[in-house]
């Protein structure tokens, strides 16, 4: 069906996300088409992505690091595509890196309380006779009060808006915490049990026309000092062997499904619960509407997360 095959070219848990959400959505992956539209949330969370990427990877930064890093971002994305709107673009990163700025100010013992850490690491391992593939927000050590070291895997997210309770709930068995888990333990053949979940919100203040783009600035600034515990979450979770087992049974049973439906041997259909929800939409939905893909970019590379910034 394609050329792709999941034991050589291997899984990450992108793809897995996509076939488990809409098969149509993971077909049109597969076959090298990827949509063209962004959007501002999309924008400032890939702005944030780089910049703290840079922030962790340095372990030490000014706030005029940060100018460097969102200027850094803007031009890396002009250049990809060129076909950008420089204004917004440039627009949401000043936004990003605002809220960044403080962000570090609020964090900036974890360069003191996280050793051993490590930035945008891969793993590429066997799984079962599968390749499991991924790259790593961050992987560190923090000594607990007991004076143990313990391994955690750091994710970064953005969100509009964060459920406290549902972040909490869902992240005991989250997919993606247990694939990174399984993925590092295979390679280095460590115990990692714990993950942190780094969330960054959005802000959701709007430009009034009576301001200036530095006071709108300002605003948000200020807002963000006021409220830290509004704009940025951590969620610390532990997970036991028992979890562990339970998800790598899954992932085999959902491997095998993935391969199945990939050799044609299941079947491809639409799952209407993922075309759209509040602030986002699949990237695929003009295709699937319209039923032409003249819309979408063609012969794109897979697994471009993988990829060297």
């Amino acid at each position: 069906m394609f050329n792709y095959i999941p034991q050589e070219d291997g899984v990450t848990y992108s793809l897995l996300q996509k076939f488990t959400s809409c098969r149509v959505a993971a077909r049109f992956y597969l076959e090298g088409f990827r949509g063209v539209r962004t959007s501002e949330a999309l924008n400032f969370g890939n702005a944030c992505h780089y910049i703290l990427e840079q922030i962790y990877r340095s372990k030490n930064v000014s706030l005029k690091k940060i100018d460097m890093y969102a200027e850094e971002w803007e031009d890396y994305i002009l250049e990809k595509d060129p076909g950008a709107n420089p204004d917004a673009l440039g627009d949401v990163t000043d936004i990003a890196k605002t809220v960044l700025k403080v962000y570090m100010k609020v964090y900036r013992s974890d360069f003191k309380t996280w050793k051993k850490l490590s930035v945008e690491s891969t793993f590429d391992v066997m799984f079962h006779g599968y390749r499991l593939r991924g790259k790593r927000d961050g992987l560190f050590t923090k000594t607990n009060k007991k004076g143990k070291e313990n391994r955690y895997l750091l994710e970064h997210k953005t969100a509009g808006q964060i459920n406290e309770d549902l972040i909490s709930d869902s992240l005991s068995f989250d997919p993606q915490n247990l694939f990174y888990i399984i993925g590092t333990e295979l390679q280095d053949d460590s115990c990692v049990r714990n993950t942190l979940r780094n969330v960054i919100r959005r802000p959701q203040i709007r430009f009034k026309v009576s301001q200036t783009w530095e006071e709108y600035k300002q605003e948000i600034t200020k807002d963000c000092h006021t409220r830290p515990d509004h704009y940025f979450k951590r969620f610390e979770t532990s997970y036991k062997d028992k979890d562990i087992e339970i998800y790598r049974k899954e992932l085999f049973e959902l491997l095998k499904e993935f391969d199945k439906w990939n050799k044609g041997e299941s079947p491809t259909y639409r799952n209407t619960s993922a075309c759209a929800g509040k602030g986002w939409q699949c990237e695929y939905l003009p295709a699937c509407s319209s039923r032409k893909v003249d819309m979408l970019l063609a012969n794109q590379p897979l697994f471009t997360e993988l990829e060297e910034d």
